[in-house]
């Protein structure tokens, strides 16, 4: 659908929701490819547009449904959604205590989360029955106590005492399967019932709201209907459901009826060497059990879905049309795949660490299939090492330059990502690439300095490190990419707080070995600083050297940041969708489009990294707290008389608040640094090599105090 129609639809719903026109909202929302974010601000009209509240029950439900979605949100909906949540619950549940269990106003708890838990409490009826894994036992709901923010149940007759039962609502929801309302539910309970295992998988299948386990199904049978069974009895009774099913050897994978089950056919057929494409009906039905499949289930068992959708991809032989046609019903459900890669904890993307390289290149193949380039370049700056190592082989020159301009507008660079160009540097020539230019020292020291990660990106941190540490190459392509700025590179330096002192002293030692021209930089004073961590604040201006930071204006400072704030929240975002324009018109070779726009890339990139340097050594002062005696120092009026006898009025200010029209002089300039630090009554050479005596000294203008440090 075009972006225009769907503004169209939202601005509509702002104006006079219904649910015929919610529900051709959220069709043409289902119905949206390409980027989430977009998708997001688009919605956030809507949002902003109800203004937090929310009327009906048809807007309730149309939020709780985006909500499931995993759509990504901001304040405005979470407001929306505590609303809806009373609007869907009974009257007598929309208590704060029930609301704290649901999760809604904790902004940790993500939306789609909360979803869940707000379907399963209202499945949670008076007479449901439910089964509770932790305490293996079947109860059924009696009432919801909303000031306790527990459910009130009791054990299932027949089953267990009757005795009642009051279990916290947030545990309750984690973890209890309940079934829908059905009399023939006392079948699966009751030990005298007499079912089959055959009908009792049958009918747990087809009651219960959630995929359930073979494990959890044995325990269900085993605390209800084949309670009185002795062990043996019950494994003949468990086995027997052979007997009533179709020989596995005669079902399609296709035809698997959990991931589990599919899984094992798949290898089955695999064992007797059957490697075949899938035809087009068995990929229909692929499709449609990922369509049925629970996102709950798909979450809980992400390894083994994992492994089933790289088991398929590889009998699909790149097929493009069946690959997508296969899974994209999976985009959004499967946590391996969320709708915005860079909006979910490291843990979400966990599985991708997890199953064995043979599986990569199929989960690999399957993703490039049914996901454009920019959400593979955003997932490249999150994914584990051994991820990136199969994804790289699908690379073009094209997604090395997505990449860099994400990196480099969210500073969203990672060790795994580092390591990966590092190693790859040669032979996939990215040392020619813009791509390469992120191996520097800022980035690693930032990368290396976030040790709270999950296990599975533990290897490369460590690995990054020892590069850091002990490879001299890498130790070299640092420094190189420091350009001889030694007081950038040492700056950097200083917020390495990850290392120890001895691990600090031995990295010293190394990189004078490696750069003799940073050796003689240390050795001036600024390896006493790196060996301290860090550098310590300064309350007063004084005199400049090589290793102390740099001091300006307010005025000037929240200038430079105001034009780092542009390039980064306005011009480079431009440039990026002038970029994706040029690239859709193809044929780079005579692209001038494209090489415009590359070129204003690298301008706004160099012009980037020149500001943050230099406001990573800038230090602001307030120009009316500086006291001016007889010295020229920052921040006072300084009067000089030549030889002529004629005089000359300077301002002795900031180094970025020089201008020459107005006499205002940076201390760090030529006549700055001759005026600098020096007396009233002092003769100084001043560029031109001429002579000059300082004859006043006095404190700034109020007016020009005003103006500066405003």
């Amino acid at each position: 659908m075009a972006s225009s129609a769907l503004d169209d639809l939202i601005v509509s719903n702002i104006e006079k929701p219904s649910r015929a026109s919610l529900n051709n909202l959220y069709k043409a929302i289902s119905e949206v490819q390409g980027n989430a974010e977009t998708l997001a601000k688009q919605l956030n009209v809507l949002w902003e547009g109800w203004d937090g509240k929310v009327q009906t029950p048809e807007m309730a439900e149309f939020v709780a449904a985006i909500a499931a979605t995993g759509i990504p949100t901001d304040p405005h909906f979470r407001k929306l959604l505590v609303t809806a949540v009373k609007t869907l619950l009974p009257n007598d549940q929309g208590t704060n205590p029930i609301l704290r269990s649901l999760g809604v106003r904790d902004e940790k708890t993500p939306v789609e989360e909360v979803a869940t838990r707000v379907n399963k409490l209202r499945d949670l009826k008076s007479n449901a029955v439910f089964f509770q894994p932790s305490a293996a036992r079947w109860c059924v709901v009696t009432s919801i106590d909303p000031m306790n923010a527990s459910i009130i149940a009791k054990n299932f007759t027949g089953v267990g005492n009757g005795g009642a039962l009051s279990i916290p609502l947030d545990k309750a929801i984690r973890e209890i399967i309940i079934l829908e309302a059905n009399t023939e539910v006392n079948k699966l309970v009751n030990p005298i019932s007499g079912i089959t295992s055959a009908k009792f998988r049958e009918m747990i299948k087809r009651f219960c709201r959630v995929e359930v386990s073979e494990i959890q199904m044995r325990t269900m049978a085993l605390t209800g209907c084949a309670k009185k069974l002795t062990e043996q009895a019950f494994n003949t009774w468990w086995k027997a459901e052979a007997v009533a099913q179709k020989p596995a050897s005669e079902r399609r994978p296709c035809d698997g009826r959990s991931i589990l089950e599919i899984n094992n056919l798949l290898d089955a057929e695999e064992q007797k060497g059957i490697t075949t494409n899938f035809e087009a009906d068995e990929v229909a039905l692929f499709a449609a059990f990922f369509e049925r499949l629970k996102p709950e289930t798909a979450k809980r068992e992400a390894k083994a879905l994992a492994e089933l959708v790289a088991k398929i991809a590889k009998r699909l032989d790149n097929d493009q049309e069946k690959l997508q046609q296969a899974f994209t019903q999976l985009k959004g459900k499967a946590s391996f795949w969320p709708v915005a890669t860079n909006k979910v904890p490291l843990e979400t993307l966990s599985v991708w660490g997890e199953i064995s390289a043979a599986h990569l290149a199929g989960l690999v193949a399957a993703t490039c299939a049914i996901f454009d380039n920019d959400y593979i370049a955003v997932a490249m700056t999150k994914l584990p090492l051994k991820a990136l190592n199969a994804l790289g082989a699908a690379f073009s020159e094209d997604l090395y330059d997505i990449i860099y301009d994400y990196v480099s507008e969210q500073h969203a660079v990672s060790s795994d990502l580092l390591l990966w160009i590092w190693k790859n540097r040669k032979t996939k020539h990215l040392e020619d690439t813009d791509l390469y230019t992120l191996i520097n020292i800022e980035n690693v020291v930032r990368v290396l300095g976030n040790q709270e990660i999950p296990k599975v990106w533990g290897p490369a941190l460590r690995e990054l490190k020892t590069q850091f540490m002990d490879k001299e190459d890498f130790q070299k392509a640092l420094i190189t990419a420091a350009a001889g700025n030694a007081m950038m590179f040492t700056s950097a330096l200083q917020a390495a707080i990850f290392l120890t002192s001895g691990e600090r002293q031995s990295l010293l030692v190394k990189l004078s070995r490696v750069s003799p021209a940073l050796q003689s930089y240390l050795e001036n004073g600024a390896a006493s600083k790196i060996l301290s961590a860090g550098i310590g604040k300064v309350s007063t201006p004084k005199a400049p050297t090589d290793n102390d930071p740099h001091y300006t204006s307010v005025k000037s400072h929240n200038k430079l940041i105001a034009e780092l704030d542009n390039i980064i929240n306005v011009l480079i975002p431009e440039n990026r969708e002038a970029l994706k324009f040029a690239r859709s018109l193809g044929d780079f070779r005579e692209n001038s489009e494209f090489d415009a726009a590359k070129e204003r890339r690298n301008h706004l990139g160099k012009r980037r990294h020149e500001l943050e340097m230099e406001l990573a050594m800038i230090q602001p002062i307030l120009m009316a707290n500086v006291t001016v005696e007889n010295t020229a120092v920052i921040g006072s009026q300084v009067v000089l008389e030549m030889a002529d006898k004629s005089r000359e009025t300077y301002y002795l200010l900031g180094t970025a608040d020089g201008d020459a029209d107005k006499n205002y002089i940076s201390y760090l300039a030529g006549l700055g640094k001759a005026i600098f630090n020096h007396s009233k009554g002092e003769t100084i050479t001043i560029p031109g090599n001429k002579k000059a005596t300082i004859v006043e000294v006095n404190t700034l203008p109020a007016e020009l105090i005003a103006e500066l440090d405003a």
